[in-house]
């Protein structure tokens, strides 16, 4: 886990998209996605519920996002 990853993650909460949050920290959409990704791995669970248009924090996200605050 990187201090990167836990920024792009509270932005994805905070603003409430990928994109936006790739907007406000002056990254590409995929950046922050493979990102988010990589951290997934890392603990092996799944942050984000990518089923509807816009991805949402799954409970282990909120908890995580929690965390990172």
């Amino acid at each position: 886990m990187t201090l990167d990853q836990m920024r792009m993650l509270v932005q994805i909460a905070e603003s409430g998209s990928v994109l936006a949050a790739a907007e406000n920290l002056h990254r590409t959409q995929p950046t922050v996605s493979v990102a988010i990704r990589k951290l997934e791995a890392e603990f092996d669970l799944q942050i984000l519920d990518r089923n509807s248009y816009r991805a949402t924090l799954t409970p282990a996200g909120e908890a995580l996002y929690r965390q990172a605050r």
